[in-house]
């Protein structure tokens, strides 16, 4: 059998991207990317916290490749320099939602966990935590650190939640179970960051 966890960012961070244009034409992929890339810079050190929503799949597969069971998890995360919380909004087994006690037992069992990495990290400083770093995600591959790890090879139009936007798709060069593949959204007008959405490109989890 086989075990795969799936991961989908979708969110956005305080970031103040000031507005920007392309010629009459549109701008090119490459151009999008290098401006968005210039404007992340610039604002990083502005960033105060972010918030954004996580949807995990965990999947059991059947040695035909179709699903024997499936979790799936809304969680909203809350982060701050340093500090971070996770909120479990919704739950599903197969399909059908957990309410009621059975969802709250499982959010005390992911506080009991996070608490548990946090004094890791109080007794570990310079330990990484991969769970965290995947979290983090967010504008991973527009980071100035990542562009030897990730492609941008395509770009369309699209409208997200009423906002005209360029959708860039993101593929990484590697099987690096720490990038992801997907695609980021884009405002036409001021280039702004609007929405991602990606998928862990090596799920952990027995193959």
């Amino acid at each position: 059998m086989t075990f795969r966890s799936v991961v989908f960012f979708v969110g956005t961070g305080l970031l103040c991207l000031p507005a920007s244009s392309g010629d009459a034409q549109g701008p090119s992929v490459d151009s999008v990317v290098m401006a968005a890339q210039r404007l992340l810079a610039a604002c990083d050190s502005q960033i105060v916290e972010m918030i954004f929503v996580t949807m995990v799949h965990e999947r059991e597969l059947r040695d035909d490749g179709t699903i024997k069971r499936e979790k799936s998890f809304k969680i909203r995360h809350f982060i701050r320099g340093e500090q971070d919380r996770e909120v479990l909004e919704a739950m599903w087994e197969d399909g059908e939602p957990i309410l009621g006690s059975r969802l709250a037992n499982e959010q005390r069992k992911r506080e009991k966990e996070r608490l548990r990495r946090l004094e890791g990290r109080r007794k570990n400083p310079g330990k990484s935590d991969g769970d965290r770093s995947r979290s983090l995600s967010m504008l991973q591959p527009f980071l100035p650190n990542h562009r030897a790890n990730y492609e941008f090879p395509s770009m369309t139009e699209d409208t997200l939640g009423g906002i005209r936007c360029w959708r860039i798709v993101v593929n990484p060069l590697s099987d690096d179970d720490k990038l992801v593949e997907g695609a980021l959204w884009v405002e036409q007008e001021s280039w702004r960051a609007v929405a991602e959405e990606y998928e862990i490109v090596n799920p952990p989890g027995p193959a």
